[in-house]
């Protein structure tokens, strides 16, 4: 005979706000951040962009934005609006998950 295991309602909000899992969401969106900043690096032309990188938390999430207007243009790619030539993206917030995850 099989067995069915149950879990408290609300034991998952309650996990996420526990002071470890909320520490370790912290020091995660720190990591994604330095690694951001450090690719931004690579791609300055007027520094804006590296200058908005931040963190926004929320009660049981981080996200690490970047809130320059051409972010996402550099993030994914555009077209030159002068050429019309094709930009690729520099995927510096992509990557940087990448760096942080090891």
């Amino acid at each position: 005979m099989s067995k069915r295991a149950s879990i408290r309602r609300g034991v998952e909000q309650r996990l996420a706000r526990s002071k470890g899992v909320r520490a370790a969401v912290r020091s995660t969106a720190g990591d994604v951040l330095d690694a951001a900043k450090a690719r931004a690096a690579d791609h300055r032309d007027t520094g804006d962009y590296a200058a908005s990188l931040h963190i926004e938390r929320g009660a049981v999430d981080a996200h690490v934005v970047a809130d320059a207007p051409h972010a996402t243009d550099l993030e994914y790619g555009h077209t030159n609006p002068r050429s019309g030539r094709w930009i690729d993206g520099a995927w510096i917030m992509t990557r940087a998950t990448d760096d942080a995850a090891g």
